[in-house]
């Protein structure tokens, strides 16, 4: 499912109220999502160790 744009910043803005750093937010999409949009699959990627 595509987070639309004013979906993302509604759940930033209560979120926000939540946390000492409001002004850092990061959204994570999963490498394996069959229907990745090229521009986030050009994004920086983080790996997780196997373990976790």
């Amino acid at each position: 499912m595509h987070v639309l744009k004013g979906c993302a910043a509604a759940l930033a803005d209560v979120l926000s109220q939540h946390t000492t750093t409001p002004d850092q937010c990061f959204f994570a999409v999963w490498a394996g999502y069959s229907d990745i949009r090229d521009e986030l699959a050009a994004a920086p990627v983080v790996v997780f160790p196997p373990e976790r």
